[in-house]
This record gives C-alpha cells, structure tokens and sequence, in this order.
C-alpha cells in the first residue's frame, strides 16, 4: 500500500514538473506572439528548431550521462572537433563523404570512451576527467585545422544542416529521432533502468549485479557520439567548419538538461522534459532576436535561466526529502 501511495506521488510531481515547463512554454509563446507577429510564423517556428537542434541533440547524451551521476563537459569541443575532421578528410583529402562522417562519429566514440573509462578506472570525478578531456579536443581540432576555418562544398555535409524530409529540416528529424529513440530506451528497456539505478545508489547497483562501470562507460561513449553528430549538423547548418566553434554550448546544453529536472546528483531525469527545457531556450533567444534584442541581453537570460534551474533543482529536493 505504502509503495502504491508513493508512485502515485511520484507521478503528480512529474505531471506539475511538467505542466510548469509547458506553462512556461505557452506563456512565453503569448507574450512574444504579440510582442511580434513574426512569431507563430511557421517558417519562423522551424529556424527556431533549426537553432537549438545542434545543442539538442547534445542533451541527450548530457541528460543520460547526468542521470548516471557524470557531467560531460567535452560536448562543445567535440562538436567542434567532428565537424573539422568530417570537412577536412572530404573537402582537403577528397574522401568520399561518407567516411569523413564515419570518422567523425567514430572519433566521438572514442573520446566518449576514453571518458568513461579513465572515470570508471581511476574513480575519478566526471567534471575534472572531461574539463581536462575537453582541452585536449579543442586543442587537437586546432592543430588539425592550423586555426583555420574550412569551408563545406560537399552536398551530402551540407544535407546534415539544410536538407529536408517532407518538408521538415534535416537538423529537427534528427533531433527528434534522438529524443524517441533515447525516450524508448530509458523508459522501455533493461539498459534505460540501469541507468537510473546506476544514478541513483550505485553500491547498492553493484550489489544488485549491476555492472556500473560498463554502463557508465557506453553512455558517455554514447554522449560523444551525439555530441559528434551535433557537430556534423552545426557545420551542415553553417557551410563550414572552425575549431572555435560551439564554445559556449556546454551552458546551453547543461541549462537545457537542468531546465529539464534532471537532478544535479543524479538517479533522476526525463529525456523529454530536457526537450521542454530546450524549447524554453530556443523561444527566449528567437522572440528576443525578432525583437531586436541585443545578444549581450541574450546572454544574460541564458546565465539567469542556469541560476533558476540549479536554484529551482535545490528547492525542489528539499520539498521532497520533507
């Protein structure tokens, strides 16, 4: 009885954890929709996709990594990373398109690897691992690149950023293809409740025959893997490809992940709540461009709406333990 009393309680604090994002969304889809009729416009409604698609895709490695109890702060520089080798291998070398992405989503397997495994082996905390992982792959995309920006030719790079399917951008299928996909996994299968357990109490997970480090591995060598593939979409978006790219998507990202409820410590998230949060960030930085906002104003909602979500985080544990 006690056990059926507390999933029902779980399940009302998801529904208003939930609602309050969709309550959010709507509010702010008012507000800017009469601030500017440019707003609702569907082909404004779809550039904003576009726009957050790069770091959204990203969240769903973050959120399943964060679940397990570790940051991955290598998003930014491996996107960079990916999408320099992709362009140089095709556009420098004259490679075949297809294996300047399978090198580039194989080298965001790699470093996702060697993530989980140095964390997992040396019992090392996950933030100093991938801030230190993080330099090395900026550093190496550019000495790979001598700092120089390549610019795409190539259609089939390009169909990453600009291609269409029934008439949605390529970018927005892809990132909805990994919130299901990821959706279903967590939700649906064995894997999906280790990575919870895992997160949750991972001694206890150990004890429950769960093989914690093999699980915390393949996930980061999975958010390497987005984060990779994140990057093909960027420079697809963009026509090229520079080693400073995506400096500052690893705040995107995390604010998009925490505006999502999953927890700081771990052993609780919603992949498709990040998708709530990501869409709170793509509304405020669109309605604020059509309103000619200044960027600088821009970067300062992203800080504010970091702030609220770690704050909003804390409160709500507190509720919960009481």
């Amino acid at each position: 009885m006690k056990n059926t009393n507390s999933n029902v309680k779980a399940k009302i604090r998801n529904l208003i954890n939930e609602g309050s994002l969709v309550l959010v969304i709507v509010v702010l889809c008012v507000f800017f929709s009469i601030k500017t009729p440019y707003f609702l416009n569907f082909k404004n409604l779809m550039n904003m996709l576009v726009s957050v698609s790069v770091i959204g895709i990203a969240a769903v490695g973050f959120t399943c990594t964060l679940i397990a109890s570790g940051a991955d702060l290598t998003t930014g520089a491996m996107m960079a990373l990916s999408s320099c080798l992709s362009a140089s291998l095709v556009t420098n070398t004259g490679l075949p398109w297809y294996a300047g992405v399978l090198a580039a989503l194989g080298a965001g397997l790699v470093v996702g690897f060697l993530n989980g495994l140095l964390i997992t082996k040396f019992k090392i905390a996950p933030i100093v691992i991938t801030l230190g992982m993080m330099s090395i792959v900026r550093g190496i995309a550019y000495i790979y690149t001598g700092g120089i920006t390549i610019f795409i030719t190539d259609p089939h790079l390009k169909w990453f950023g600009t291609g269409k399917l029934l008439g949605i951008s390529i970018p927005v299928v892809i990132m909805l293809l990994c919130y299901g996909i990821f959706y279903f996994i967590s939700r649906k299968t064995v894997f999906g409740r280790k990575i919870f357990a895992c997160g949750s109490n991972a001694t206890a997970s150990r004890l429950a025959g769960i093989k914690v480090d093999t699980v915390v591995t393949v996930l980061f060598a999975i958010s390497g893997f987005l984060s990779a593939l994140a990057g093909l979409v960027m420079s697809g978006i963009a026509s090229a490809a520079l080693p400073s790219s995506a400096d500052s998507y690893n705040m995107d990202v995390m604010t998009a992940v925490l505006l999502g409820g999953t927890a700081l410590t771990g052993g609780e998230g919603n992949i498709l709540k990040t998708l709530l949060g990501l869409l709170i960030i793509g509304i405020i930085n669109n309605g604020m461009a059509l309103l000619n906002v200044q960027s600088y104003w821009q970067m300062l909602a992203k800080g504010a709406l970091l702030i609220v979500a770690v704050v909003y985080d804390a409160i709500r544990r507190k509720l919960q333990a009481n």
